[in-house]
């Protein structure tokens, strides 16, 4: 698919592989996945074109790189003797007060 227009050169397909939906989910037709992959290509939050990629994915790989560099700037500057306190605390901060338990 190649919902981005070239500027310059020659545009580079993404490939995509559709690991789940089975034979028994119409609603999750080939032709309805291409559709809404290609959608998610205009909805990036800088410009209102297509850009060669989801924004899910572009978003979650501008995260992960943000996420790598602040953890290698302040890698040096953590107490690992304080980590199984620093995960209790944030364990019970981050538990919600309603007993739910949600399985994926």
């Amino acid at each position: 698919m190649v919902p981005h227009r070239a500027l310059q050169g020659t545009a580079k397909p993404t490939l995509f592989s559709t690991i789940f939906p089975s034979s028994g989910d119409a609603d999750l037709t080939p032709h309805f996945l291409k559709n809404i992959t290609h959608a998610f290509c205009y909805m990036h939050e800088i410009v209102d074109s297509a850009i060669s990629v989801p924004h899910t994915l572009r978003s979650a790989e501008q995260m992960a790189n943000r996420g790598s560099k602040l953890w290698h700037s302040k890698n040096k500057q953590l107490d690992y003797s304080e980590a199984d306190q620093v995960y209790s605390r944030a364990t019970t901060a981050l538990n919600p007060e309603i007993a739910t338990r949600y399985w994926a």
